[in-house]
Protein backbone atom coordinates (compact mmCIF):
# COMPACT_ATOMS: atom_id res chain seq x y z
CA UNK A 1 0.00 0.00 0.00
CA UNK A 2 1.15 3.18 -1.23
CA UNK A 3 1.76 6.30 1.15
CA UNK A 4 -0.97 8.53 -0.47
CA UNK A 5 -3.35 5.70 -0.12
CA UNK A 6 -2.68 5.01 3.62
CA UNK A 7 -2.96 8.50 4.32
CA UNK A 8 -6.41 9.09 2.09
CA UNK A 9 -7.60 5.89 4.09
CA UNK A 10 -6.57 7.26 7.24
CA UNK A 11 -8.31 10.69 6.47
CA UNK A 12 -11.59 9.23 5.74
CA UNK A 13 -11.55 6.93 8.43
CA UNK A 14 -10.77 10.20 10.73
CA UNK A 15 -13.65 12.16 9.04
CA UNK A 16 -16.22 9.20 9.74
CA UNK A 17 -15.16 8.75 13.43
CA UNK A 18 -15.40 12.50 14.14
CA UNK A 19 -19.53 12.46 12.91
CA UNK A 20 -20.35 9.45 15.16
CA UNK A 21 -22.20 10.41 18.10
CA UNK A 22 -23.42 8.48 21.88
CA UNK A 23 -26.89 8.16 21.64
CA UNK A 24 -28.94 6.94 24.48
CA UNK A 25 -32.56 5.73 22.71
CA UNK A 26 -35.51 4.59 25.77
CA UNK A 27 -38.63 2.62 24.66
CA UNK A 28 -41.76 2.73 26.42
CA UNK A 29 -43.98 0.28 24.72
CA UNK A 30 -43.01 -3.74 24.05
CA UNK A 31 -45.42 -3.94 20.77
CA UNK A 32 -44.00 -5.91 17.97
CA UNK A 33 -45.54 -3.53 15.27
CA UNK A 34 -43.88 -0.44 17.49
CA UNK A 35 -40.38 -2.05 17.74
CA UNK A 36 -41.10 -3.45 14.07
CA UNK A 37 -40.67 0.23 12.48
CA UNK A 38 -38.15 1.76 15.38
CA UNK A 39 -36.19 -1.09 14.71
CA UNK A 40 -35.02 0.28 10.94
CA UNK A 41 -34.57 3.61 12.28
CA UNK A 42 -32.05 2.27 14.54
CA UNK A 43 -30.35 0.28 11.94
CA UNK A 44 -29.83 3.55 9.70
CA UNK A 45 -28.55 5.07 12.66
CA UNK A 46 -26.13 2.03 13.39
CA UNK A 47 -25.36 2.45 9.54
CA UNK A 48 -24.27 5.77 10.00
CA UNK A 49 -21.40 4.78 12.56
CA UNK A 50 -23.65 6.15 15.73
CA UNK A 51 -22.91 4.50 19.02
CA UNK A 52 -26.42 3.15 20.60
CA UNK A 53 -27.47 2.32 23.68
CA UNK A 54 -30.60 1.07 23.98
CA UNK A 55 -33.18 0.44 26.92
CA UNK A 56 -36.16 -1.66 25.41
CA UNK A 57 -38.78 -4.16 26.38
CA UNK A 58 -38.50 -5.81 23.88
CA UNK A 59 -34.53 -6.98 22.44
CA UNK A 60 -33.91 -6.52 18.97
CA UNK A 61 -31.81 -8.34 16.47
CA UNK A 62 -28.89 -5.95 15.14
CA UNK A 63 -26.76 -9.17 14.34
CA UNK A 64 -22.76 -8.28 12.87
CA UNK A 65 -22.94 -4.35 14.89
CA UNK A 66 -20.91 -3.88 17.83
CA UNK A 67 -21.61 -0.04 17.74
CA UNK A 68 -24.85 -0.66 20.01
CA UNK A 69 -25.56 -1.44 23.72
CA UNK A 70 -29.57 -3.13 24.89
CA UNK A 71 -30.84 -3.21 28.34
CA UNK A 72 -33.49 -5.45 28.41
CA UNK A 73 -36.64 -3.88 30.52
CA UNK A 74 -37.76 -7.30 31.18
CA UNK A 75 -41.00 -6.59 33.59
CA UNK A 76 -41.76 -3.79 31.49
CA UNK A 77 -43.94 -4.74 29.17
CA UNK A 78 -47.19 -7.26 29.87
CA UNK A 79 -47.72 -9.00 26.88
CA UNK A 80 -51.82 -8.95 25.82
CA UNK A 81 -51.29 -11.75 23.55
CA UNK A 82 -53.64 -14.11 24.89
CA UNK A 83 -56.24 -11.01 25.25
CA UNK A 84 -59.57 -11.82 22.80
CA UNK A 85 -61.40 -8.80 21.16
CA UNK A 86 -64.33 -9.30 23.83
CA UNK A 87 -62.08 -8.59 26.50
CA UNK A 88 -60.28 -5.88 25.09
CA UNK A 89 -63.93 -4.42 23.67
CA UNK A 90 -65.50 -5.23 27.32
CA UNK A 91 -62.57 -3.33 29.31
CA UNK A 92 -62.63 -0.17 27.25
CA UNK A 93 -66.70 -0.25 27.05
CA UNK A 94 -66.57 -0.75 30.99
CA UNK A 95 -64.10 2.25 31.57
CA UNK A 96 -65.34 4.53 28.70
CA UNK A 97 -64.01 8.05 29.19
CA UNK A 98 -62.10 7.17 31.87
CA UNK A 99 -60.22 5.30 29.39
CA UNK A 100 -57.17 7.54 29.62
CA UNK A 101 -56.76 6.94 33.69
CA UNK A 102 -55.50 3.62 32.60
CA UNK A 103 -53.10 4.98 30.47
CA UNK A 104 -51.85 7.15 33.62
CA UNK A 105 -51.68 3.83 35.72
CA UNK A 106 -49.60 1.79 32.73
CA UNK A 107 -47.68 4.97 32.77
CA UNK A 108 -47.16 5.06 36.49
CA UNK A 109 -46.05 1.11 36.28
CA UNK A 110 -43.69 1.54 33.46
CA UNK A 111 -41.67 4.51 34.97
CA UNK A 112 -41.77 3.01 38.87
CA UNK A 113 -40.51 -0.39 36.70
CA UNK A 114 -37.74 1.18 34.90
CA UNK A 115 -36.57 2.88 37.87
CA UNK A 116 -35.26 -0.27 39.62
CA UNK A 117 -33.54 -1.67 37.04
CA UNK A 118 -29.59 -1.05 37.61
CA UNK A 119 -28.61 -0.16 34.74
CA UNK A 120 -30.87 2.34 34.24
CA UNK A 121 -30.74 3.59 37.74
CA UNK A 122 -26.92 4.62 36.85
CA UNK A 123 -27.54 7.18 34.35
CA UNK A 124 -29.63 9.20 36.63
CA UNK A 125 -26.63 8.33 39.63
CA UNK A 126 -23.35 7.86 37.63
CA UNK A 127 -23.72 10.72 34.83
CA UNK A 128 -19.16 10.96 34.97
CA UNK A 129 -19.70 7.20 33.35
CA UNK A 130 -21.76 8.12 30.64
CA UNK A 131 -21.76 10.29 27.41
CA UNK A 132 -24.71 10.72 25.24
CA UNK A 133 -24.82 13.55 22.57
CA UNK A 134 -28.84 13.29 21.63
CA UNK A 135 -31.39 11.42 23.62
CA UNK A 136 -34.60 9.81 21.71
CA UNK A 137 -37.36 9.08 23.73
CA UNK A 138 -40.87 6.68 22.99
CA UNK A 139 -44.00 8.73 24.07
CA UNK A 140 -44.93 8.17 27.76
CA UNK A 141 -41.72 8.78 29.15
CA UNK A 142 -41.74 11.44 30.74
CA UNK A 143 -39.43 10.62 33.69
CA UNK A 144 -36.50 10.64 31.11
CA UNK A 145 -36.43 14.57 30.35
CA UNK A 146 -34.72 15.14 33.12
CA UNK A 147 -31.94 13.15 31.76
CA UNK A 148 -31.00 15.82 29.26
CA UNK A 149 -30.88 18.11 31.84
CA UNK A 150 -28.18 16.12 33.21
CA UNK A 151 -26.44 15.28 29.66
CA UNK A 152 -26.97 18.82 28.79
CA UNK A 153 -27.91 17.46 25.23
CA UNK A 154 -31.22 17.87 23.08
CA UNK A 155 -34.13 15.19 22.94
CA UNK A 156 -35.66 13.42 20.12
CA UNK A 157 -39.11 11.67 20.30
CA UNK A 158 -40.37 9.28 19.13
CA UNK A 159 -44.47 7.63 18.31
CA UNK A 160 -45.47 4.43 16.47
CA UNK A 161 -49.08 5.68 16.45
CA UNK A 162 -51.43 8.82 16.54
CA UNK A 163 -50.10 11.04 19.75
CA UNK A 164 -52.77 12.29 21.81
CA UNK A 165 -53.74 16.11 22.82
CA UNK A 166 -51.35 17.51 25.00
CA UNK A 167 -48.45 15.47 23.36
CA UNK A 168 -49.24 17.88 20.05
CA UNK A 169 -49.42 20.60 22.04
CA UNK A 170 -46.09 19.68 23.66
CA UNK A 171 -43.93 20.03 20.69
CA UNK A 172 -46.33 23.07 19.20
CA UNK A 173 -48.96 21.45 16.61
CA UNK A 174 -52.18 23.04 16.48
CA UNK A 175 -54.78 21.35 18.94
CA UNK A 176 -58.63 22.83 18.68
CA UNK A 177 -60.81 20.42 20.51
CA UNK A 178 -63.56 21.10 18.29
CA UNK A 179 -61.86 19.65 14.77
CA UNK A 180 -59.23 17.66 16.29
CA UNK A 181 -60.75 15.38 18.54
CA UNK A 182 -58.72 13.14 21.31
CA UNK A 183 -57.62 9.52 21.16
CA UNK A 184 -60.02 8.34 23.82
CA UNK A 185 -62.77 9.18 21.71
CA UNK A 186 -63.64 5.70 20.13
CA UNK A 187 -63.49 5.91 17.18
CA UNK A 188 -62.03 9.26 16.92
CA UNK A 189 -63.44 11.60 14.53
CA UNK A 190 -61.82 14.81 12.67
CA UNK A 191 -63.92 17.60 11.91
CA UNK A 192 -67.36 18.10 11.38
CA UNK A 193 -67.88 17.07 14.86
CA UNK A 194 -71.83 16.86 16.13
CA UNK A 195 -72.60 18.86 19.47
CA UNK A 196 -72.59 16.16 21.49
CA UNK A 197 -69.14 15.36 20.22
CA UNK A 198 -67.88 18.52 20.57
CA UNK A 199 -69.04 18.53 24.51
CA UNK A 200 -67.27 15.09 24.74
CA UNK A 201 -63.79 16.22 22.75
CA UNK A 202 -64.10 19.50 24.85
CA UNK A 203 -64.36 17.41 28.37
CA UNK A 204 -61.58 15.53 27.29
CA UNK A 205 -59.20 18.44 26.28
CA UNK A 206 -59.72 20.33 29.51
CA UNK A 207 -58.70 16.61 31.32
CA UNK A 208 -55.44 16.80 30.08
CA UNK A 209 -54.99 18.95 32.87
CA UNK A 210 -55.96 16.98 35.40
CA UNK A 211 -53.58 14.11 33.62
CA UNK A 212 -50.70 16.40 33.45
CA UNK A 213 -51.29 17.69 36.82
CA UNK A 214 -51.11 13.68 37.93
CA UNK A 215 -48.67 12.83 35.54
CA UNK A 216 -46.27 15.52 37.60
CA UNK A 217 -46.97 14.10 40.86
CA UNK A 218 -45.73 10.31 39.89
CA UNK A 219 -43.00 11.66 38.50
CA UNK A 220 -41.83 13.26 41.85
CA UNK A 221 -43.28 10.22 43.35
CA UNK A 222 -40.39 8.26 41.63
CA UNK A 223 -37.97 10.65 42.09
CA UNK A 224 -38.10 10.65 45.61
CA UNK A 225 -38.31 6.74 46.05
CA UNK A 226 -35.89 5.91 43.53
CA UNK A 227 -33.13 8.44 44.24
CA UNK A 228 -30.74 8.39 47.26
CA UNK A 229 -31.26 12.03 49.11
CA UNK A 230 -27.89 14.02 48.07
CA UNK A 231 -29.35 13.08 44.48
CA UNK A 232 -33.36 14.01 44.94
CA UNK A 233 -35.16 16.74 42.81
CA UNK A 234 -37.37 19.25 44.92
CA UNK A 235 -40.77 18.17 45.64
CA UNK A 236 -42.91 20.17 43.00
CA UNK A 237 -40.34 19.46 40.38
CA UNK A 238 -42.00 20.30 37.30
CA UNK A 239 -41.28 18.41 33.90
CA UNK A 240 -39.56 20.54 31.20
CA UNK A 241 -39.85 20.31 27.62
CA UNK A 242 -37.03 22.95 26.36
CA UNK A 243 -34.98 20.33 25.45
CA UNK A 244 -37.25 18.51 22.95
CA UNK A 245 -36.32 19.54 19.40
CA UNK A 246 -37.73 17.28 17.08
CA UNK A 247 -40.55 14.56 17.17
CA UNK A 248 -41.14 11.95 14.62
CA UNK A 249 -44.03 9.75 13.99
CA UNK A 250 -44.44 6.87 12.15
CA UNK A 251 -47.45 7.52 9.90
CA UNK A 252 -47.50 9.02 6.24
CA UNK A 253 -49.27 12.06 5.67
CA UNK A 254 -51.68 10.61 3.76
CA UNK A 255 -52.84 8.12 6.36
CA UNK A 256 -52.56 10.77 8.98
CA UNK A 257 -55.45 13.61 10.18
CA UNK A 258 -54.23 16.61 8.50
CA UNK A 259 -53.41 19.59 10.90
CA UNK A 260 -50.90 22.33 11.17
CA UNK A 261 -47.79 21.41 12.06
CA UNK A 262 -44.44 23.09 12.54
CA UNK A 263 -40.95 22.48 10.97
CA UNK A 264 -39.42 20.29 13.98
CA UNK A 265 -42.19 17.66 13.33
CA UNK A 266 -41.68 15.16 10.67
CA UNK A 267 -44.13 12.28 9.58
CA UNK A 268 -42.13 9.26 8.46
CA UNK A 269 -44.69 6.81 7.27
CA UNK A 270 -43.53 3.45 5.26
CA UNK A 271 -40.31 3.44 7.11
CA UNK A 272 -39.83 -0.35 7.68
CA UNK A 273 -40.91 -1.59 3.99
CA UNK A 274 -38.74 -3.83 2.48
CA UNK A 275 -38.90 -5.45 -0.73
CA UNK A 276 -41.09 -8.63 -0.79
CA UNK A 277 -38.70 -11.91 0.26
CA UNK A 278 -39.17 -15.24 -0.74
CA UNK A 279 -41.51 -17.54 0.57
CA UNK A 280 -41.05 -20.78 2.13
CA UNK A 281 -42.52 -23.78 -0.09
CA UNK A 282 -45.27 -24.64 1.81
CA UNK A 283 -46.51 -21.38 1.35
CA UNK A 284 -45.07 -20.85 -2.21
CA UNK A 285 -47.13 -23.66 -3.03
CA UNK A 286 -50.34 -23.14 -1.62
CA UNK A 287 -50.64 -20.12 -3.17
CA UNK A 288 -49.27 -20.83 -6.40
CA UNK A 289 -51.70 -23.61 -6.93
CA UNK A 290 -54.95 -20.98 -6.01
CA UNK A 291 -56.94 -21.20 -8.94
CA UNK A 292 -59.07 -17.83 -7.82
CA UNK A 293 -56.20 -16.35 -5.78
CA UNK A 294 -55.72 -16.32 -1.77
CA UNK A 295 -57.03 -13.79 1.61
CA UNK A 296 -54.87 -13.33 3.89
CA UNK A 297 -56.41 -12.89 7.47
CA UNK A 298 -54.18 -11.13 10.34
CA UNK A 299 -55.48 -9.36 13.32
CA UNK A 300 -51.54 -8.76 14.31
CA UNK A 301 -49.69 -10.06 16.68
CA UNK A 302 -51.55 -8.45 20.39
CA UNK A 303 -54.75 -9.86 19.37
CA UNK A 304 -57.02 -13.08 19.16
CA UNK A 305 -60.39 -14.13 17.87
CA UNK A 306 -62.89 -15.77 19.92
CA UNK A 307 -64.13 -18.93 19.55
CA UNK A 308 -68.13 -17.37 17.97
CA UNK A 309 -65.46 -14.88 15.58
CA UNK A 310 -63.12 -18.04 14.71
CA UNK A 311 -66.50 -19.88 14.13
CA UNK A 312 -68.10 -17.52 11.78
CA UNK A 313 -64.99 -16.93 9.75
CA UNK A 314 -64.11 -21.22 9.04
CA UNK A 315 -68.05 -21.45 8.01
CA UNK A 316 -67.65 -18.19 5.76
CA UNK A 317 -64.44 -19.23 4.35
CA UNK A 318 -65.96 -22.71 3.76
CA UNK A 319 -68.22 -21.29 1.35
CA UNK A 320 -65.83 -18.99 -0.23
CA UNK A 321 -64.36 -19.70 -4.01
CA UNK A 322 -60.96 -18.16 -2.62
CA UNK A 323 -58.04 -20.27 -0.65
CA UNK A 324 -57.56 -18.35 2.81
CA UNK A 325 -54.29 -17.93 4.39
CA UNK A 326 -54.87 -17.33 8.63
CA UNK A 327 -52.35 -16.00 10.79
CA UNK A 328 -54.25 -17.92 14.05
CA UNK A 329 -52.22 -20.40 16.42
CA UNK A 330 -53.14 -23.90 15.44
CA UNK A 331 -54.35 -25.03 18.87
CA UNK A 332 -56.66 -22.26 19.04
CA UNK A 333 -59.04 -23.75 16.32
CA UNK A 334 -58.16 -26.87 16.29
CA UNK A 335 -61.56 -28.10 17.56
CA UNK A 336 -63.04 -26.83 14.81
CA UNK A 337 -63.60 -28.34 10.91
CA UNK A 338 -60.69 -26.54 9.20
CA UNK A 339 -62.38 -26.75 5.60
CA UNK A 340 -59.49 -27.65 2.73
CA UNK A 341 -58.69 -24.41 1.38
CA UNK A 342 -57.99 -22.84 4.77
CA UNK A 343 -54.10 -23.04 5.63
CA UNK A 344 -53.32 -21.60 9.41
CA UNK A 345 -50.17 -20.67 11.04
CA UNK A 346 -49.11 -19.58 14.32
CA UNK A 347 -46.81 -17.43 12.54
CA UNK A 348 -46.49 -15.75 9.17
CA UNK A 349 -44.35 -12.91 7.24
CA UNK A 350 -47.39 -11.20 6.34
CA UNK A 351 -45.11 -8.33 4.19
CA UNK A 352 -44.12 -10.93 1.88
CA UNK A 353 -47.05 -12.56 1.45
CA UNK A 354 -48.76 -9.38 0.50
CA UNK A 355 -46.20 -8.71 -1.81
CA UNK A 356 -47.08 -12.41 -3.98
CA UNK A 357 -49.11 -11.37 -7.08
CA UNK A 358 -51.70 -14.08 -6.32
CA UNK A 359 -52.71 -12.12 -3.08
CA UNK A 360 -55.60 -10.96 -3.37
CA UNK A 361 -56.74 -9.24 -0.47
CA UNK A 362 -55.96 -8.61 3.30
CA UNK A 363 -58.34 -8.76 6.09
CA UNK A 364 -56.74 -6.92 8.67
CA UNK A 365 -57.50 -5.14 12.51
CA UNK A 366 -56.41 -1.85 10.66
CA UNK A 367 -52.84 -1.48 12.30
CA UNK A 368 -51.13 1.29 11.42
CA UNK A 369 -47.68 -1.02 9.99
CA UNK A 370 -50.30 -3.91 8.40
CA UNK A 371 -51.99 -0.97 6.58
CA UNK A 372 -48.06 0.35 4.93
CA UNK A 373 -47.66 -3.23 4.31
CA UNK A 374 -50.96 -3.73 2.26
CA UNK A 375 -50.50 -0.43 0.57
CA UNK A 376 -46.90 -1.13 -0.44
CA UNK A 377 -47.84 -4.37 -2.63
CA UNK A 378 -51.38 -2.87 -3.76
CA UNK A 379 -53.47 -5.24 -1.58
CA UNK A 380 -57.35 -3.95 -0.71
CA UNK A 381 -58.27 -4.70 2.52
CA UNK A 382 -61.35 -5.73 4.25
CA UNK A 383 -60.99 -3.84 8.03
CA UNK A 384 -62.06 -5.49 11.26
CA UNK A 385 -60.95 -2.35 13.38
CA UNK A 386 -61.23 -2.96 17.38
CA UNK A 387 -59.02 -0.46 19.46
CA UNK A 388 -57.67 3.45 19.48
CA UNK A 389 -55.80 4.07 16.92
CA UNK A 390 -57.10 1.30 14.67
CA UNK A 391 -60.63 3.24 14.29
CA UNK A 392 -59.28 6.51 12.53
CA UNK A 393 -56.82 4.56 10.25
CA UNK A 394 -59.94 2.59 9.05
CA UNK A 395 -62.20 5.71 9.13
CA UNK A 396 -60.10 7.30 7.00
CA UNK A 397 -59.10 5.06 4.22
CA UNK A 398 -62.75 3.32 3.93
CA UNK A 399 -63.03 6.48 2.50
CA UNK A 400 -60.19 6.88 0.27
CA UNK A 401 -62.08 3.81 -1.14
CA UNK A 402 -58.75 1.41 -0.45
CA UNK A 403 -61.11 -1.24 1.38
CA UNK A 404 -64.77 -2.21 3.31
CA UNK A 405 -64.96 -2.19 7.12
CA UNK A 406 -67.19 -4.54 9.18
CA UNK A 407 -67.90 -4.40 12.45
CA UNK A 408 -66.57 -6.63 15.01
CA UNK A 409 -69.90 -6.81 17.24
CA UNK A 410 -71.75 -7.34 14.20
CA UNK A 411 -69.90 -9.87 12.14
CA UNK A 412 -71.48 -12.58 10.32
CA UNK A 413 -70.71 -15.43 7.59
CA UNK A 414 -73.20 -13.47 5.45
CA UNK A 415 -71.18 -10.29 5.80
CA UNK A 416 -68.07 -11.89 5.25
CA UNK A 417 -68.85 -13.59 2.35
CA UNK A 418 -70.56 -10.13 0.83
CA UNK A 419 -67.11 -8.22 2.00
CA UNK A 420 -64.61 -11.17 0.18
CA UNK A 421 -67.05 -10.55 -2.98
CA UNK A 422 -66.97 -7.18 -2.94
CA UNK A 423 -63.25 -6.22 -2.53
CA UNK A 424 -62.47 -8.03 -5.67
CA UNK A 425 -63.89 -5.61 -7.42
CA UNK A 426 -61.70 -3.75 -9.73
CA UNK A 427 -62.28 0.15 -8.37
CA UNK A 428 -60.90 -1.21 -4.32
CA UNK A 429 -57.33 -2.09 -6.54
CA UNK A 430 -57.24 0.80 -8.64
CA UNK A 431 -57.96 3.18 -5.75
CA UNK A 432 -55.00 1.64 -3.76
CA UNK A 433 -52.29 1.84 -6.63
CA UNK A 434 -53.37 5.72 -6.56
CA UNK A 435 -53.20 5.98 -3.09
CA UNK A 436 -49.56 4.29 -3.36
CA UNK A 437 -48.31 7.04 -5.71
CA UNK A 438 -49.83 9.62 -3.42
CA UNK A 439 -47.67 8.20 -0.78
CA UNK A 440 -44.40 7.80 -2.21
CA UNK A 441 -44.45 10.68 -4.67
CA UNK A 442 -43.06 13.48 -1.99
CA UNK A 443 -39.55 15.28 -2.35
CA UNK A 444 -37.30 13.04 0.50
CA UNK A 445 -38.21 9.44 1.51
CA UNK A 446 -38.72 8.58 5.23
CA UNK A 447 -35.33 7.43 5.94
CA UNK A 448 -34.02 10.73 4.08
CA UNK A 449 -35.95 13.29 6.22
CA UNK A 450 -34.93 11.32 9.45
CA UNK A 451 -30.97 10.62 8.58
CA UNK A 452 -30.47 14.69 7.17
CA UNK A 453 -32.88 15.93 10.44
CA UNK A 454 -31.27 14.01 12.89
CA UNK A 455 -27.48 14.67 11.55
CA UNK A 456 -28.41 18.59 11.69
CA UNK A 457 -29.54 18.18 14.93
CA UNK A 458 -26.27 16.10 16.12
CA UNK A 459 -24.09 19.22 14.74
CA UNK A 460 -26.11 21.72 15.73
CA UNK A 461 -27.52 20.78 18.99
CA UNK A 462 -29.89 23.36 19.24
CA UNK A 463 -30.62 24.14 16.09
CA UNK A 464 -34.71 23.93 16.03
CA UNK A 465 -35.14 26.31 19.57
CA UNK A 466 -35.14 28.75 17.05
CA UNK A 467 -38.16 27.24 15.09
CA UNK A 468 -40.44 26.42 18.37
CA UNK A 469 -43.95 27.76 18.27
CA UNK A 470 -44.44 30.27 21.43
CA UNK A 471 -47.93 29.32 21.12
CA UNK A 472 -47.15 25.74 22.87
CA UNK A 473 -46.59 27.84 25.67
CA UNK A 474 -49.80 29.92 26.22
CA UNK A 475 -52.48 28.44 28.37
CA UNK A 476 -56.24 27.00 27.69
CA UNK A 477 -57.52 30.91 28.86
CA UNK A 478 -55.41 32.69 26.81
CA UNK A 479 -55.20 30.89 23.81
CA UNK A 480 -59.06 31.33 23.76
CA UNK A 481 -59.30 34.21 25.09
CA UNK A 482 -61.40 33.82 27.93
CA UNK A 483 -59.85 36.29 29.99
CA UNK A 484 -60.95 38.80 27.36
CA UNK A 485 -64.56 37.66 26.79
CA UNK A 486 -64.95 37.83 30.55
CA UNK A 487 -63.53 41.48 30.83
CA UNK A 488 -65.43 42.42 27.61
CA UNK A 489 -68.68 41.04 29.32
CA UNK A 490 -67.95 42.82 32.34
CA UNK A 491 -68.52 45.74 30.72
CA UNK A 492 -71.26 44.97 28.38
CA UNK A 493 -72.80 44.34 32.13
CA UNK A 494 -71.47 47.27 33.82
CA UNK A 495 -72.99 49.41 30.57
CA UNK A 496 -76.30 47.42 30.95
CA UNK A 497 -77.27 48.36 34.50
CA UNK A 498 -75.34 51.32 34.53
CA UNK A 499 -78.10 52.72 31.62
CA UNK A 500 -80.91 51.49 33.20
CA UNK A 501 -79.51 52.90 36.55
CA UNK A 502 -79.19 56.92 35.13
CA UNK A 503 -82.36 56.03 32.81
CA UNK A 504 -84.35 55.62 35.94
CA UNK A 505 -83.21 59.03 37.57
Amino acid sequence: MNIPTAFLIFFISNLILAHCENILIIQSYGYYSHTKVQHSLFLDLLQHGHNLTIFTPRIMDFSGYENITQYHFKEHYLDSNDSTIDEILKFIIINGGWFFLNNLAYVYQVLKTDMKMLEFKKLFLEPENHKFDLIMLETDLYICEILAEIYDCPVVKFSACEMVIFQHEMIGNLVHPSIHTSIFMLPRIHGNLSFFDRILSFLLYILKYFYSFVLEFFVNDILQDSLPSELRYPRGYKISYKRLQMRFTFLNLMTESIRPIIPSYHQIGFYHIEPPKSLDIELENFINTSINGVILLSIGSELSLTEIHQQIFLNAFKKLQFDIIWKVDPEKVKKFEIPKNVLTSNWLPVSDILGHLNVKALITHGGARTIEEAIDREIPMIFIPMVCDQQFNVKFLTKKGVGISLDINEISEKSVINAADEIMKYIYKKNVRKYKEYVYDQMMTSHEIARENIKVLLKHKDVYSYQQYEGRRIGFITRYFIDIYLILSLFIFIFYYLRKFLGNL
